[in-house]
């Protein structure tokens, strides 16, 4: 079952290279443990590939709402239906091309976007309720709650001791 060969551009060559002459050389040294770690940057070198093609092969209405949600993600009214009719597509394609890129929902994803934009304010010194608003959350209680659960610790913890 030999299937046609598959042939790649690559936009980081040189990382790819360098991977590969490393596991050549492991594996002409053979030091111990040469195997494993040879196999290991083999490995990561699929891995880029992998990633590349993946990056390479995603709808261009699929990448402008990409684009639109990443420069967004601060507006409190932002929903996956605005950002399918900004980028002109369905809303069920969008959450099944993003749950196959990104494994997990858009909503997720915008949750943890703002998370992390309100926890750099909140360790900068920024009040939790400013920080909250800034980032796009509601509601400070809301926020407080979300914290909770994905940091496993409050908001005065994250002001406290600048996670």
């Amino acid at each position: 079952n030999d299937r046609e060969l598959e042939v790649y551009s690559f936009q980081n060559v040189e990382q790819i290279y360098k991977q590969f002459l490393n596991a050549r050389w492991l594996w002409e040294n053979k030091k111990t443990g040469f195997r494993l770690y040879a196999l290991s940057q083999l490995y990561l070198i699929l891995g880029l590939i992998h990633e590349q093609r993946c990056q390479t092969s995603l709808p261009q209405h699929f990448l402008r709402a990409l684009s639109f949600l990443n420069a967004n993600f601060t507006n409190r009214a932002l929903t996956v239906d605005m950002i399918c009719r900004q980028a002109g597509m369905s809303a069920t394609v969008f959450r099944q091309l993003f749950q196959r890129s990104y494994r997990k929902t858009p909503v997720q994803y915008i949750t943890e976007l703002r998370l992390e934009r309100a926890r750099n304010f909140i360790s900068n010194g920024m009040s939790v309720e400013q920080a909250a608003l800034e980032s796009g959350f509601n509601d400070s209680k809301y926020f407080a709650r979300v914290v909770k659960k994905h940091f496993h610790c409050t908001p005065r913890d994250l002001k406290q001791y600048g996670r």
